[in-house]
């Protein structure tokens, strides 16, 4: 099939040419005025350790750069103009008593070069001279917290406040963890998705044919949100970077589909190995038969993860996902704060980033879109980083994982008895999911490395689907 036509390939090059993507820079040195610079080292600063037997001749009280009462020293550093040196640790310890021998560090030197100088050569004369024991770098360490170089990251508040950088140091996924978006297809064009998507097996089952092209825009968002390239100095940063995307089209050019053409694509993401069905979809009422393929697919292994609703309701929310055996997302805002379009009744799993939050569009474009379809697809990625950590768990395990190891947040909006208890002696008020597991529980925000830190976890107890309004 005859998938990229060349007015396509045209229309995304001028609009990713007019798109106003900073120039950012992310290997280890860069080039400053002609010269090199290290960015794993303090620039113009040495460490430098005296060989024990020049101690008793090193001046420690006020000490000076050229007067350190070692005389090779002294020249040393006249000849590389340094500016200041004072001792690593200093003559006294924590309490004003003299210092303890620690390791040697007492003989070692912070000695800072004038403005400019070539750091290698600097090293490489201290380190010929008779009273020294090594010199080096002082060397620059990073918080381990992974921060990809896509332009855009900067507007995307969803992922930091799920500590999803973190949470790439533990999982970035799996390119065998596939994540199934069902919905209005996938533009497998655009360049933050077309090295996830898998084109070879996509199903449109709306045209009826092997090709789910995006003509809306919302699958293509949704699936940014989820599993967008990350790290290749394109765009925005997917919550799964290796985790691999199945397009199923079962919404048409205006958003909407019907029960039978949804059991087909769950149905079919299941034959093609999802381990993550995401729904950003729902409606009034259930279907039996809707029900019975998500109650096959919750057998077979496959979590399915559904957007509340968007109707603002506190007592209740749209199907599938509230169904006890579909992980039921509602939304938050960067403040930590329910939104108030965000449905949900006592069987809500979690809640996720929804307002305003910066995707994929169609003809490699990005937007903002806000909904709770925006919150579920944080959740699917997540569950692909579990996953890709823990490839041999159970779907009911990686739901647990995700619902009790989420946030505090605000809800919005009045809470009902049959929703809340009062611990004793406690100000928290907590929610009961009684058709879920059999325990209290937070209501919370979704945590990615909170989640990926669970070594052993419980299963949630999800009883078949019996289409019940």
């Amino acid at each position: 099939m005859f998938r990229r036509s060349l007015i396509t390939a045209v229309v995304i090059t001028l609009l990713l040419a007019l798109i106003p993507y900073p120039v950012l820079v992310h290997a280890s040195q860069v080039t400053t005025g002609g010269v090199r610079v290290n960015r794993d080292v303090v620039p113009d600063e040495v460490l430098v350790a005296i060989k024990p037997g020049y101690m008793p001749y090193l001046r420690l009280n006020e000490l000076s750069a050229f007067a350190t009462g070692i005389s090779g020293l002294d020249r040393v550093n006249r000849n590389l103009q340094v500016r200041s040196m004072q001792s690593l640790l200093g003559s006294e310890s924590g309490n004003g008593a003299k210092r303890r021998e620690f390791g040697g560090l007492e003989r070692v030197l912070v000695i800072k070069l004038a403005p400019g100088s070539d750091l290698e050569e600097a090293l490489g004369v201290f380190q010929a001279q008779d009273f020294v024991e090594y010199a080096e770098p002082n060397h620059i360490y990073q918080a381990l917290d992974y921060y990809p170089n896509d332009p855009y990251w900067s507007y995307q508040w969803a992922l930091p406040k799920i500590e999803a950088p973190k949470a790439w140091e533990l999982s970035r996924g799996s390119p065998s963890v596939i994540i199934a978006i069902l919905d209005t297809g996938v533009d497998y064009n655009h360049p933050d998705l077309k090295a996830k998507v898998l084109t070879g097996i996509d199903k449109d089952f709306v045209n009826n044919d092997n090709d789910a092209m995006d003509d809306h825009g919302h699958g293509t968002h949704v699936a940014g949100i989820a599993a967008a390239a990350t790290n290749n100095s394109k765009g925005v940063a997917g919550v799964c970077p290796e985790c691999k995307i199945l397009p199923v089209k079962i919404l048409d050019k205006w958003g909407g589909g019907t029960d039978d053409i949804l059991v087909k694509g769950i149905d079919y993401a299941v034959q093609q190995g999802a381990q993550v069905i995401n729904l950003s979809l729902g409606g009034n009422n259930c279907s039996k038969t809707l029900a019975n393929a998500i109650n096959a697919a919750f057998e077979q292994g496959v979590l399915i993860i559904a957007a509340s609703g968007n109707d603002g309701y506190k007592t209740s929310m749209a199907y599938p996902a509230r169904s006890p055996r579909v992980v039921s997302v509602g939304a938050v805002n960067q403040y930590d704060m329910e939104t108030d379009f965000s449905q949900r009744d006592e069987t809500l799993d979690l809640l996720a980033p929804g307002d305003n939050i910066l995707s994929t569009g169609l003809w490699g474009g990005y937007m903002s879109l806000t909904g709770t379809s925006m919150a579920a697809p944080h959740v699917a990625g997540v569950a692909g980083l579990i996953w890709g950590r823990y490839p041999s768990w159970k779907n009911t395990e990686v739901w647990w994982a995700l619902r009790y190891t989420t946030d505090p947040v605000t809800l919005n909006g009045n809470i009902t008895l049959n929703e809340v208890t009062m611990i004793p002696n406690s100000s928290q008020w907590q929610l009961y999911l009684p058709f879920v597991a059999n325990r209290w529980r937070l209501l919370g925000r979704l945590n990615a490395y909170s989640a990926l830190q669970v070594i052993t976890p419980e299963q949630v107890e999800a009883p078949p689907d019996m289409c019940a309004n």
